[in-house]
């Protein structure tokens, strides 16, 4: 089975403190005793400031479109250069605020309210549709960059609170002394349809939770145009076990042991996202530097597949990926721990039954047209279409995608948003929606895939 788990401590994120900050700050702005109107605070920069205490540095905490940093911070964190650049339908922040501090967070939610501003906050998570940086109608950034401590640790309990700015770089888990990695890729010529069909019926089922292979499909050229399978694996254990582990269960695959590689967790996690440091250079200091610019602009898609793809279908994604050079396909297996949870157990509901999940991703550079790539993404999107789950067709909430549909302002209601909510939570989407009717009936915190407010 493909998903391992390691014990990690329970995470209480920022939302809970924000909701309680909002919901208390906003009943004594309603309530008869507060004389606070917006004449005594013309602007918001007037209304933040004027709830802060004097000697507070603006300059370092507030920045607007006039600012000279304003441009560096806001795309510090921008994980995808095209929603920031003139042919995107976006609108860029009003201003970007970076609290270190709770009062500076009220503050800034209390003043957006006041004067109509949408609100967005960025914590440096995924974010491909970028709904933390960019909207489509006057808003303020609320950047968590400086708002990372993590404290009220308890060992025994395995708990801990965390600012919603951390990373999982400076959150520190359980993790094995060691793990082996391993990165073996094969072109159609070499057999690669073979050990696709192959992994689709061992990877959820069959392999141990321990180990987990992914695969990425891509078209290269190697003398010729073709379609290469990179078969990418991560084994909680030595290079001895996972070999006899694929020998038994894998075989047709041929690993050896020098394709294998032991290294330390830390070590695993750059090794996954490709990042190389230089020599001299601490492993721990490269995972906490954020300044990791994106200089690829992308648009993303995603699926679940409960039954192996046929032979038919297989070659009509090897005809679509030949199509485009900047396109691939990322095939992540599930079963493992992922199905040791019911589907209402939490949010997530793509569990049990489904074998692997597809992130679909087409890249360009700057200049490039990027209708060009988007409409080819749509297309395999849509030939996929048979062969992945349906009724509803699931998505997945990390790889956003905003062509599955779009609320219409504050009032989009239950059933309109629907048809976007249902592909990535289920039946989980009515209770969240209850949750959220509960929180907030006002709608304030939304986004163009926010859950709308059901009120019971």
């Amino acid at each position: 089975m493909a998903s391992p788990a390691i014990p990690t401590v329970t995470i209480l994120s920022l939302l809970p403190l924000l909701i309680l900050l909002l919901s208390s700050s906003f009943s004594s702005m309603a309530s008869p005793a507060s004389t606070t109107t917006t004449k005594e605070y013309p602007t918001f920069l007037h209304c933040f400031s004027g709830k802060l205490p004097p000697s507070t540095d603006l300059s370092q905490l507030v920045f607007s479109r006039n600012s000279s940093s304003y441009t560096t911070i806001l795309h510090f964190s921008a994980q995808n250069p095209y929603l920031l650049s003139p042919s995107s339908l976006t609108t860029k922040p009003l201003y970007v605020i970076t609290p270190r501090n709770e009062p500076q967070i009220q503050a800034s939610l209390l003043c957006a309210k006041r004067h109509g501003l949408q609100v967005r906050v960025r914590s440096g998570g995924h974010d491909y549709e970028g709904l933390s940086y960019v909207a489509r109608e006057p808003f303020l950034l609320l950047d968590l960059i400086n708002y990372r401590a993590i404290y009220r640790v308890n060992v025994d309990e395995r708990t801990a609170w965390v600012q919603a700015g951390a990373t999982i770089g400076e959150l520190l888990v359980p993790v094995p002394p060691s793990v082996t990695v391993f990165t073996v890729s094969r072109t159609l010529e070499e057999g690669a349809e073979k050990l696709f069909n192959v992994w689709q019926k061992v990877s959820a089922l069959q392999l141990p939770e321990e180990l987990t292979i992914r695969v990425i499909l891509q078209a290269v050229v190697t003398g010729r145009r073709t379609v290469q399978a990179t078969f990418n694996s991560l084994y909680y254990g030595t290079v001895p076990d996972l070999l006899r582990i694929m020998n038994r269960d894998f075989p047709e695959l041929g690993l050896k042991a020098e394709d294998c590689e032991e290294m330390s967790w830390v070590e695993s996690t750059m090794y996954f996202a490709g990042i190389n440091i230089t020599s001299g250079t601490p492993k721990e200091e490269a995972l906490l530097n954020r300044s990791q610019p994106a200089t690829n602009s992308f648009k993303n898609k995603s699926d679940f597949v409960k039954k192996p793809i046929s032979e038919k279908g297989l070659r009509g994604i090897w005809n679509k990926l030949l199509e485009e050079e900047r396109g691939m396909m990322i095939l992540e297996p599930l079963g493992g721990k992922v199905d040791a949870v019911s589907e209402s157990g939490t949010p997530f509901p793509h569990r049990k039954g489904n074998l692997y999940n597809i992130q679909y991703v087409v890249t360009w550079l700057e200049g490039a047209d990027a209708n060009k790539y988007i409409d080819w993404m749509r297309s395999l999107h849509k030939f996929m279409t048979p062969y992945v789950s349906q009724s509803p067709r699931g998505a997945y909430l990390n790889y956003r995608d905003l062509d599955l549909g779009m609320n219409e302002g504050p009032d989009t209601s239950y059933q309109a948003a629907s048809v976007w909510g249902l592909k990535y939570f289920k039946g989980n989407f009515r209770r969240l929606a209850l949750v959220k009717g509960r929180v907030d009936k006002e709608n304030f915190f939304r986004s163009e895939q926010s859950i709308p407010p059901l009120l019971a």
